[in-house]
């Protein structure tokens, strides 16, 4: 194919349908569902273990197939698969046309912009969307030259390479960062053996001994609005330490609220943690995080306030309360079944481990602050590649 040729998506692009009946026997250990796809990652990261979950899946996939999530498409999810397995209904297993576009480049023409707005606009359901195969390869595409296709091949190439060694030199850096917390901060403390190894100079206390805290109010939700004075919810507790607006978790209240109610104003550089959550698995629970030097915001309830006494560096207390000491005994405290969570008494008697003199504290703080910014430009850089995602709209047109 020496000159770009218009086809159908159907003419690269098969949709594989081989299944099994009893997948050990057949030899499959591993099983995907749309749980173990990233949005907008081509990369399989997890997945479930056949033995020990015994998922009702069928459907079978090969090393080097595309699994496509065919249900709500605007997630955006589809992966290459590195191993042998069985999926869920809910994926589409793909592979690519002899004759068509080379094998290599069809995962990035999946997920090109066109590809994706076709899959949104073929979907049908209002709660949960789906797309199918037989509307997929109706697309019209065009595709490059062959020229233009090994000069697309090299150019991911080199773009993946690169992602690749920007995310393990981050994986690296979020590892050293939690070795130094525990090792570095928090003397590898835990709860249970903490009082047989306090470090000279150190002390063990609870929250409310280096520490106030304050409830967040009950701001009624029917004055929620657009503009006006933001609301502190745990949704803005992000997982990186500190408080985020993006648009879906920015929710506001009108200005006369912020006049009304002034000691619930929570301003830049305070600490803030969350009460409740649905789960421990992911952390959510006590979560605590450092707004931004220009906060301006009401502190809603199910939120603390923590404001460190004056013998209590604020940096230092905001990573010890992120130790393997304090994740321990917020773990074992909270109380509820469908939802945790945490009240007064519980906060107050937050374990904390700190050193006995406030520089000392400093320069901890110091050090980790150093780590944490450096992994979150780390992060950065790896998030701006994520910009170099237009080449694939290069592939198909």
């Amino acid at each position: 194919m020496s000159e770009k040729q218009t086809v159908k998506f159907g003419d690269i692009c098969r949709e594989v349908k081989l299944t099994t009946k009893d997948p050990i026997a057949d030899g499959y250990e591993r099983y995907i569902g749309l749980e173990h796809l990233d949005s907008g990652s081509l990369k399989i990261k997890r997945w479930g273990i056949i033995e020990e979950d015994n998922p009702s899946f069928t459907r079978v996939f090969k090393k080097g197939h595309i699994l496509f999530g065919k249900r709500r498409p605007y997630l955006k999810k589809a992966a290459i698969a590195e191993f042998d397995g069985i999926c869920s209904g809910d994926i589409i297993v793909l592979d690519s046309k002899k004759g068509g576009l080379p094998r290599e480049l069809l995962p990035f023409a999946i997920q090109s912009s066109k590809f994706w707005n076709w899959a949104i606009k073929t979907s049908s359901g209002s709660l949960s969307p789906r797309t199918k195969f037989s509307a997929l390869r109706e697309l019209d595409i065009t595709l490059p030259s062959e020229d233009e296709q090994n000069n697309l091949r090299n150019l991911i190439t080199k773009k993946e390479e690169v992602k690749r060694l920007s995310s393990d030199v981050l994986n690296s850096s979020i590892r050293l960062f939690r070795v130094l917390l525990q090792d570095f901060v928090c003397t590898k403390s835990t709860e249970a053996s903490v009082k047989e190894h306090i470090p000279d100079g150190w002390s063990l206390k609870k929250l409310k001994q280096v520490a106030s805290y304050q409830l967040g109010k009950a701001f009624p939700s029917t004055d929620y609005c657009e503009s006006g004075i933001k609301l502190l919810r745990p949704g803005n507790l992000y997982s990186d330490g500190y408080v985020g607006w993006s648009k879906e978790d920015t929710t506001c209240l009108p200005i006369s609220y912020m006049e009304e109610n002034p000691s619930y104003i929570v301003g830049g550089n305070e600490i803030v943690m969350n009460l409740t959550a649905q789960s421990l698995d992911d952390g959510f629970l006590g979560r605590v995080c450092m707004t931004q030097s220009n906060e301006r915001s009401l502190l809603n309830q199910r939120l603390a306030r923590i404001a460190p006494f004056k013998d209590v560096d604020s940096d230092y207390l905001f990573w010890a309360l992120q130790s393997r000491l304090t994740r321990e005994y917020l773990h074992r405290m909270p109380v509820g079944t469908k939802v945790k969570h945490l009240y007064n008494f519980e906060v107050e008697n937050i374990p904390v481990l700190i050193p006995n003199d406030k520089s000392a504290q400093q320069q901890f703080a110091k050090v980790m602050n150093a780590i944490a910014n450096s992994v979150r430009m780390t992060d950065d850089k790896n998030k701006s590649l994520d910009l170099l995602s237009y080449i694939h709209d290069m592939i198909i047109s």
